[in-house]
């Protein structure tokens, strides 16, 4: 079941982004108090992966193809217009304090408004423009006409000392004027966007009338929201941006003013309306503009987060509207991973990272691509990669739960493929940092989320056999035992639990250290208290089926003590329409019947029951294959099969023959079912099915030809079942049977099997006036094929002497086809002369050839039949059924030599 990995953000839209996290952030340059970040909804955010080992050893049958899984959840970003404490963020005060946030403080930072009046600004950095960069230098703004006076307004209003070209003399204004100054920005509205544009393309306009433009433009979004950034479209606001930040790129207060308000853009709460604002190609030039800046300021931390945030803002939009580009193809996420390496001991920043890596893996529309992204990427010159940068942000944010539980659920997501998985496993930190983290929160009841991503990322890497032996070594299956017992009220970490077991019992060793710490209990006790959960329920069985599946008697032994069973009975009844729970009910009763102390408990527990359920509940093939392998290993175990021939287990067994004519797998084991039954009962063979029955065995036949298998079961059988039964003669010739077994012999010439129970379909059939039907089918001269390339095959050779002998003594024109039989059936005398039954059978053969054609007689003394005759009766002188018919064979050569 592929559960989508993707968020619902709203028709396609840029998904809002936590402005409390972003506060949080800019008010860390002022040295204010950290607020937390919102606690983050549990999400499955990974495909699962499940598998169960088959050996040909094993009668139980591989139980499925790998299983991925996912599962959407809520939105995880908090609504940016509320508070932690409720407030609302859209409210003026707050946008002046985001905006106030961005800029340098008197408290050790660098005051930008007297380094842009004197020019001394000392964090400029000269750097190379790219070609491309330049070229997007030359485009301007579609912008309205406006007069020369309002624009110079505008730009006094936004400056805090006078425009340039009026008047280099003058000085900045008091400081006393800037309170007033901030209530003017404060005070701008819609109409005011094109002419702080114009600002921003005033040929004239220094860095710093461009900084305070985009800060401008950033409060009038966070305040006025959707009508401020259609404005801002309406006028090429994002051109206008990059713009700027190319020419400037060296300038960190106009990046980091273009850069938050690039962010408001995005991140917005009308953010139901971005898909203008954000599409591919303003997007796709936002991204490389801004990647550049990151790179040319990679020291500084207020950039690089507002960064980061921005890249988590288009991942979650592009994964809704695929109008719109999350950076990937300019690098967004080696950009995030070069970020959190350089910031190591930033928590904001490992915070940001985690949220936009995962959004990146989770719900851009190159998840796939960005999940690679990640495991691949190299930094510090290739001695760390992108899942060291992850260990080490958990380390840092050891103490925030809600930013663990991202983190965790970030590693489940790049282990949800068996490629994935192989790169994550390269890192040797992993297993261990994420045991270590849980360890932290052993106890605490809201860590569930946290332990249902571990467990899941657990069953996932548990997938690749070489993986499980190493998370064995790090304490996993005591660490999942206590995490299902410390939250056996959580039904998510109980499914992950259970399916992490499931893959961990993959490997014999490991599954034995499951078994003895107890895990059968957990597993069982799982799925009574989520008993109505399919999912839980699914994966719980799936668990114990991997434990039952080739393991010791022991272990089989406590898988069927009664209350056991009882409990997989009562998840089967209540889901008896699920597939894949009928599927491994049927796929456990089939293990745990092949050790014989535990079939009593099983037949009295309700196991056959359980199977016929399973048999009943749907037609998928799947769970019919796997119900007739339980029938089938039943029927040969049990002792007393006859209990299966009890509450219409047959007719249903025909049933599923009937409904399931292509599955190889249905028949195969419907047919040895009936084999076994015909073999073992005490009944009449005959009686245990009817015309139907017999019908539905020989269209198996028919329709699965090329299968030698199949046939060799089918025409078992049919062998059995119409032993002494003249009716279900009659039934076998009158279905066709006659031309699909003569048809097995020829398409199947050296399986021996095979043509085994062909020939012994044809010698229980060709007695009497039916032995009429084996001839005309050319059946005499096929059967003398089979055993002349066979020759070495004793039971072949039995069985088709016995039907050459009953055809001849009704049909001796059929001798001359029999004839060629005769140097095979001598040599294997001679060769074989203690194999007590086909010397009866081969002696009775001779004695029907001799007696019936003179052209026999005569190839039977030419090659020295009568002395393998004398040697048959010296070896078997105390054996009264050969001397019989090895003294009638000589006899008759002898009385007619005479």
């Amino acid at each position: 079941v592929n559960r989508s990995n993707s968020m619902n953000n709203g028709g396609g839209k840029p998904a809002a982004f936590d402005r409390q996290q972003l506060s949080q952030i800019q008010a860390q340059q002022q040295q204010q108090q950290q607020q937390q970040l919102p606690q983050q909804q549990p999400m499955d955010v990974a495909k699962k992966m499940s598998h169960v080992s088959y050996t040909s050893n094993s009668t139980a049958p591989p139980l499925r193809r790998p299983d991925l899984r996912g599962r959407p959840d809520d939105n995880i970003l908090m609504d940016p217009s509320m508070g932690p404490n409720g407030e609302m963020l859209n409210d003026p005060q707050h946008a002046s304090a985001i905006q106030s946030a961005a800029a340098a403080n008197a408290d050790g930072m660098i005051d930008i408004h007297d380094d842009a009046i004197t020019g001394n600004s000392n964090n400029v950095q000269t750097t190379a423009m790219p070609p491309a960069a330049a070229s997007q230098q030359q485009l301007h703004s579609p912008l309205p006409p406006m007069s020369d006076k309002s624009v110079r307004d505008m730009a006094r209003r936004l400056s805090t000392g006078p425009f340039p070209n009026e008047g280099a003399n003058q000085m900045a204004p008091a400081e006393s004027k800037k309170e007033e100054e901030d209530d003017d920005d404060e005070n701008n509205t819609v109409a005011d966007i094109p002419a702080i544009l114009q600002c921003v393309n005033l040929e004239d306009a220094e860095p710093y009338l461009r900084e305070r433009a985009f800060s401008s433009l950033t409060q009038v979004v966070w305040k006025l929201g959707e009508p401020a950034k259609a404005k801002i479209v309406e006028y090429n606001g994002i051109g206008t941006l990059v713009n700027a930040m190319w020419s400037d790129i060296g300038n960190a207060n106009v990046q980091t003013a273009a850069a938050n308000l690039l962010l408001a853009i995005a991140a917005s709460a009308e953010s139901d309306s971005s898909e203008g604002v954000m599409s591919m190609e303003t997007s796709e030039s936002a991204c490389d503009a801004l990647l550049f800046s990151l790179r040319t300021h990679e020291d500084l931390e207020s950039i690089q987060l507002t960064g980061c945030c921005i890249f988590s803002c288009l991942a979650a939009a592009s994964g809704a509207n695929r109008g719109i580009t999350d950076g990937t193809l300019s690098g967004a996420v080696s950009m995030v991973v070069d970020a959190m390496f350089k910031h190591q001991e930033s928590k904001v920043i490992q915070k940001a990272g985690i949220q936009a890596l995962y959004n990146q893996c989770v719900l851009s529309s190159n998840s796939g691509g960005n999940k690679r992204s990640v495991l691949e990427a190299k930094v510090d010159g290739g001695n760390h990669s992108g899942v060291d940068v992850i260990v080490s942000a958990m380390n840092t944010l050891r103490d925030e739960l809600s930013s663990l539980e991202l983190a965790c659920k970030l590693c489940w997501c790049l282990a949800s493929n068996e490629d994935l998985c192989k790169l994550l496993s390269a890192s040797s930190t992993i297993l261990h940092q994420v045991v270590d983290t849980a360890q932290t929160y052993h106890v605490n009841p809201e860590a569930g989320a946290l332990y249902e991503a571990i467990f899941g990322m657990l069953g996932n890497m548990a997938h690749l056999e070489q993986n499980r032996s190493a998370i064995q070594e790090v304490g996993a299956i005591p660490f999942i035992l206590d995490g299902m017992r410390f939250h056996r009220n959580d039904e998510t970490v109980n499914l992950e639990a259970c399916a992490a077991l499931a893959n961990l019992a993959n490997t014999r060793p490991i599954r034995d250290s499951i078994v003895k710490a107890g895990g059968i209990g957990a597993i069982i006790r799982a799925m009574q208290a989520f008993i109505s959960d399919v999912d839980v329920v699914e994966e719980a069985i799936r668990a114990l089926v991997c434990i039952a599946i080739d393991s010791d008697d022991a272990t089989k032994e406590i898988l069927s003590m009664p209350q056991v069973i009882q409990s997989i009975s009562r998840a089967s009844e209540a889901h008896d329409a699920a597939g894949p729970i009928q599927e491994m009910c049927a796929t456990l009763i089939a293990s745990l019947i092949m050790s014989n102390q535990s079939q009593q408990y099983i037949v009295e527990s309700g196991g056959i029951d359980i199977v016929l359920r399973a048999l009943n509940s749907t037609p998928e093939e799947k769970v019919q294959a796997a119900a007739c392998v339980a029938f089938r290993n039943l029927a040969s175990q049990l002792e007393d099969s006859d209990v299966l021939l009890k509450n219409r287990s047959i007719r249903t067994l025909i049933k599923a023959m009937e409904a399931n004519e292509a599955s190889v797998t249905v028949q195969l084991n419907a047919c040895l079912t009936l084999w076994y039954l015909a073999d073992k009962t005490k009944m009449e063979p005959g009686d245990i099915v009817d015309q139907q029955g017999v019908r539905c065995i020989v269209k198996a036949m028919q329709t699965h030809m090329e299968s030698g298998e199949l046939l060799e079961t089918a025409c078992g059988a049919l062998w059995s079942l119409v032993d002494e039964s003249v009716d279900r003669k009659k039934d076998v010739v009158a279905s066709g049977a006659i031309d699909a077994v003569t048809c097995a012999l020829v398409m199947h010439p050296d399986r021996t099997g095979t043509l085994e129970k062909a020939c012994g379909v044809l010698s229980n059939v060709s007695e009497g006036p039916l032995a009429e039907a084996i001839a005309n089918a050319q059946g005499v001269s096929i059967v003398v094929e089979a055993m002349r390339s066979n020759f070495q095959c004793i039971p072949l050779l039995e069985t088709g002497c016995v039907v050459l002998r009953n055809i001849l003594v009704q049909f001796p024109d059929f001798s001359s086809e029999a004839e060629g039989a005769i140097s095979t059936i001598i040599n294997a005398m001679r060769d074989n002369p203690k194999e007590v039954n086909f010397q009866r059978e081969a002696c009775s053969a001779l004695w029907v050839m001799a007696a019936q054609s003179e052209n026999c007689q005569s190839k039977i003394l030419a090659l020295d039949g009568v002395s393998v005759l004398m040697k048959s009766l010296d070896h078997n002188s105390e054996i009264p059924q050969v001397q019989e018919v090895a003294w009638g064979a000589f006899n008759q050569l002898a009385a007619d030599n005479m």
